[in-house]
């Protein structure tokens, strides 16, 4: 079964090779790729931060739904680029993991991100797009990243999507620091003091 369309659905982008071969910052190889939250549950913001060499980094500020489905596609891609067999390991040359004076940063919100799986280079292709675009404009970001650290990052994603706060045992709704409105006690609403 081909799982593009899915993925294309997830990823609320097309995922053709020709979507993403032109960008407006095609900022190449990572060096450090990381998933995290800023803030207490209930009020946090997400966000996807790419090290480059030379210092250049980008910072894309996305919803918890965008990068749980990122961290939900990239497992999907990395598991079918393994089953077709063109992972390949992380043969691609390493790249520079010095940590020279920080260079420019990009930071944006990000209002579509798409991912794909490159065999020609068996790199990983993430294309983040800032939110005033339209749908046929190219993306603000391109990077690309070993099956490793979309693996690493998948990972991450989802933990950190899933570091929130705690859910009711009753009505699976995210329950506040000091009490929690449960429509299960009373049908309607009540009100259960934790």
């Amino acid at each position: 079964m081909d799982k593009r369309p899915l993925l294309q659905l997830i990823c609320s982008c097309s995922l053709n090779d020709n979507d993403m071969s032109e960008t407006h910052n095609d900022l190449g190889r990572v060096i450090r790729l990381k998933a995290d939250a800023v803030g207490e549950p209930g009020e946090r913001r997400f966000r996807l931060v790419a090290e480059f060499p030379g210092g250049r980094s980008a910072v894309m500020w996305m919803e918890k739904e965008q990068l749980f489905q990122l961290g939900t596609a990239l497992q999907e891609l990395v598991a079918e680029a393994q089953d077709e067999g063109r992972a390949g390991g992380d043969a691609s040359s390493p790249v520079e993991q010095s940590h020279p004076e920080p260079g420019p940063r990009l930071e944006f919100q990000v209002s579509r991100i798409a991912v794909r799986f490159d065999p020609q280079v068996a790199l990983f292709v993430i294309a983040a797009y800032e939110e005033e675009e339209s749908e046929d404009s190219l993306p603000t970001v391109q990077l690309t990243a070993t099956r490793q650290e979309a693996v690493a990052l998948a990972e991450e994603a989802l933990a950190v999507c899933a570091a929130g706060r705690p859910l009711c045992d009753l009505c699976g709704a995210p329950m506040e620091k000091e009490f929690h409105m449960c429509p299960s006690l009373s049908g309607d609403s009540g009100l259960l003091i934790l």
